[in-house]
């Protein structure tokens, strides 16, 4: 089977800004450098509704005319170029207030504001809603 070969004719998502400098050694880490380059800043709406009113919560697969399609780990491995073996990067526990200053530095959020949301989500982590609302 052939391999896929991601091209953005130059359609990044250019609303979260480039990679972060903090983060690059981490997403080099990682192997997941090379999706950096292939978000798009557009989305074929129909084509995706179309996905979500055939996708099946139960069996988590696609019900399409021709059959029913599941993605596998494989196929996301042979589309993204991603391996699926061994851990994909090393966790460390961080405290509140290494989480804010990481908040501070690598999102540029105000100091008093990443201390609240940590606060909000009880612990060294923000809510993806909060994520959401800073980059809407």
């Amino acid at each position: 089977m052939g391999k896929m070969k991601f091209i953005s004719h130059g359609k990044k998502l250019n609303r979260l800004g480039s990679c972060h400098e903090g983060n690059r050694d981490i997403i080099n880490g990682s192997g997941l450098m090379s999706l950096v380059g292939i978000s798009y800043d557009y989305v074929d709406r129909d084509l995706l509704l179309t996905f979500v009113e055939r996708f099946h919560f139960e069996t988590s697969s696609f019900h399409l005319p021709v059959g029913e399609m599941f993605v596998t780990l494989d196929d996301v491995s042979s589309l993204l170029q991603l391996s699926i073996l061994g851990q994909l990067c090393d966790m460390e526990e961080v405290d509140f207030e290494e989480s804010r200053r990481a908040i501070v530095e690598l999102l540029g959020v105000d100091g008093g504001r990443a201390g609240a949301e940590l606060h909000a989500a009880q612990g060294a982590k923000v809510r993806l809603s909060w994520l959401r609302e800073i980059y809407a």
